[in-house]
């Protein structure tokens, strides 16, 4: 990556410095002139003819636009997988990407020219920008290390679709290719666990300096490297400088990926958080421990229009949409998303809470289908992930997946199903004194679950023992894109029967009963 030792550096510092610069400190400019280039274009669109005639302000567009779920927009979804013209955008998209179904079943997102500009700059700014705040330029020199989904693209209306990644890399700035890892030979398989096994064997010929992906993946990977080479993965790689990590929270693979990375001085981790639909924030700072968690710089300078629904008691004040004048620092919102080339108004299912104003930075909450509420319990996703990081300080635990439902249908007595993956043999045994702690934890946690804690209408929770590897396996069993995310709670009915049965016939339960 010499050419970024040259003129290439220095205008590119420019205008990193530039965007990042106005991102923080004109936040409301920003996302006024980002508002009004997606009312201009959009309004050229099927969509926008349908419902944007005449509106001029943020006002008008919010009494014209409800917070549209990814159903709502089914009717135009359908038109464009026919190869139909200026639905959703002027033109057509550019590739569709399917989500892996983690949260809410697959989704086909239509991209557009802009929106995947967006998703590449917006990168490429991030990564440069760690250069800039740490002055650590020697990243560039070695390569990138970033696997995407398997490429098993198809055809829909005449356009690409797959995974994002997959497909976004295929389209990426040939300029930046030599430094990416790996090449075309090794990403070019059908088989994941092939792929990654090949990878695994090939990658030590390399100088990684970047590693990038979701965490339960990464964690996998490094393990298994671990396992053929017989070291730690910073042992390989003296010169490892940055672990990016987004999809999910971290704070339950934090430990894991430190010990199987080990002890190489000098590299840091940076969050990310990115959708399909729009590459929401990314972390801009880093103090003396570049390993400490930071919140993360919204990305109010892209082609994202944000809205902000407050949230109380885990529930959505749906009467406010506000913007980003309105917001407060300490609240959580759910994040409706209008971009440039795609969805306007849309409910991405994604919450996070304020953490600064000036600059306006997050950090990521969790998804609102993680958030249970049955009986009046409030359990947010946050006080969730809270307690099982509790109780794995006492016991062997690995990560986790929770099944709260009704007790034999009837909507009436509660129960929560914990089912935590282990390689502790003798967890079985103690099975008592891990639902006692979790109980505990629990009503310590959350004031509402205390509440009703000794009531008949909340029964204490029942913890299932299972096998390392098979909540991700579950995801992989569903998705073709390879690399997946965890689904940490899982509450349609049918998902529940799908999860147990899936652990039953690959005999991946450590306890008799399911």
């Amino acid at each position: 990556m010499n050419f970024l030792r040259t003129g290439v550096n220095k205008a590119f510092s420019k205008y990193t410095r530039h965007h990042i610069k106005k991102t923080r400190t004109q936040p409301i400019e920003c996302q006024d002139h980002v508002f009004k280039n997606i009312l201009k274009q959009s309004q050229k669109s099927l969509f926008g003819s349908n419902h944007l005639k005449n509106v001029r302000t943020i006002s008008e567009y919010q009494q014209a636009l409800k917070a549209n779920s990814y159903e709502d927009y089914n009717e135009y979804m359908n038109k464009i997988m026919l190869g139909e013209n200026n639905i959703l955008w002027p033109g057509k998209p550019k590739i569709i990407t399917v989500s892996s179904g983690t949260t809410s079943g697959r989704k086909y997102i239509p991209i557009y020219k802009p929106l995947l500009n967006s998703h590449y700059s917006t990168s490429l700014l991030s990564g440069f920008n760690y250069s800039l705040e740490t002055g650590d330029f020697d990243i560039l020199d070695g390569s990138l290390f970033y696997l995407t989904g398997l490429q098993n693209f198809s055809i829909k209306g005449g356009v690409p679709y797959g995974h994002l990644g997959a497909l976004a890399r295929n389209k990426f700035p040939k300029f930046l290719l030599p430094g990416m890892y790996p090449p075309k030979n090794l990403k070019h398989q059908d088989n994941w666990d092939d792929k990654v096994q090949k990878i695994i064997e090939h990658i030590v010929d390399h100088p990684i300096t970047l590693f990038a992906g979701t965490p339960p993946w990464q964690v996998d990977f490094l393990q298994k490297f671990k396992d053929v080479h017989g070291k730690k993965f910073g042992d390989q790689f003296k010169d490892f400088k940055l672990f990016i990590h987004s999809g999910c929270s971290f704070d339950p693979y934090r430990q894991s990926v430190f010990d199987l990375i080990g002890d190489t001085p000098g590299y840091a981790t940076m969050e990310n958080l990115p959708a399909s639909e729009a590459f929401i924030a990314f972390q801009d700072t880093w103090g003396s421990n570049k390993k400490e968690p930071r919140d993360m710089l919204l990305n109010l300078n892209s082609n994202i229009f944000f809205e902000f629904i407050p949230v109380e008691n885990n529930q959505l004040v749906n009467d406010k949409r506000l913007t980003v004048r309105d917001l407060e620092v300490g609240q959580e919102y759910a994040l409706l998303i209008s971009v440039l080339g795609g969805f306007l108004s849309y409910h991405l299912g994604d919450n996070v809470i304020v953490t600064n104003l000036n600059p306006v930075r997050i950090k990521f909450s969790g998804r609102s289908r993680f958030n249970v509420n049955y009986i009046g319990e409030h359990m947010d996703y946050q006080t969730i992930l809270k307690v099982f990081l509790q109780l794995k300080e006492d016991f062997k635990i690995e990560d986790f997946s929770l099944l709260p439902s009704y007790v034999q249908g009837l909507k009436k007595n509660v129960q929560y199903h914990w089912y935590f993956t282990t390689s502790d043999k003798t967890l079985p045994h103690q099975i008592q004194q891990v639902e006692q702690k979790l109980r505990t934890l629990c009503v310590e946690a959350n004031a509402f679950y205390k509440a009703i804690d000794n009531s008949r209408l909340l029964l204490p929770p029942k913890v299932h023992f299972i096998q390392p590897g098979s909540l991700r396996g579950f995801i992989k069993n569903k998705s073709s894109v390879g690399q997946n995310k965890v689904i940490n709670v899982l509450q349609k009915e049918d998902q529940q029967i799908e999860f147990k049965q899936y652990l039953k016939t690959n005999d991946f339960h450590l306890m008799s009963s399911i």
